[in-house]
């Protein structure tokens, strides 16, 4: 009696063909994964700025007035004279308010103060980002007091 086998052919498309669909379910995987990691590079990147964004909107809104101190930028706030300032650094940016310090790790290339009308405004510009490009800068407004004069 003789056993039914796979011939050398046989086993050999056999292999071809698994070869071809790990390789297939290799690749898919490496690209998926690529993806995952550019995707998760965005997120911090993106939180980075929406986390400064949010400490500088609310000690704009907070301040009275607002200056440039020695290369730092400072809001003087209206409750009790509290002052928070910034350093603005190519690799990181720096919060001192009170005793309480805080680190960003986003560089800020251009941070400049424009005055216009009863208000001040800090425009910075981002590490790598364009500054004559019409693109989305970081701006935020200071309210000055009225004085007598501007009455």
């Amino acid at each position: 009696m003789r056993a039914k086998a796979f011939t050398l052919i046989e086993m050999l498309m056999v292999l071809a063909l698994s070869a071809i669909v790990v390789a297939m379910v290799w690749a898919v995987y490496a690209n998926m994964n690529l993806f995952a990691l550019q995707f998760r590079k965005r997120l911090a990147d993106s939180s980075r700025v929406i986390t400064l964004d949010q400490y500088l909107r609310h000690d704009a809104l907070q301040a009275v007035d607002l200056y440039d101190d020695h290369g730092q930028i400072c809001f003087q706030g209206h409750i009790s004279q509290t002052r928070t300032c910034y350093e603005f650094g190519t690799a990181f940016t720096l919060r001192h308010h009170a005793l309480q310090r805080d680190t960003f790790m986003l560089g800020i290339a251009t941070a400049q103060i424009d005055t216009a009308g009863n208000k001040k405004l800090l425009r910075l510009t981002l590490v790598g980002e364009d500054p004559d490009a019409s693109g989305p800068k970081l701006v935020y407004s200071v309210h000055l007091p009225a004085t007598a004069k501007q009455q």
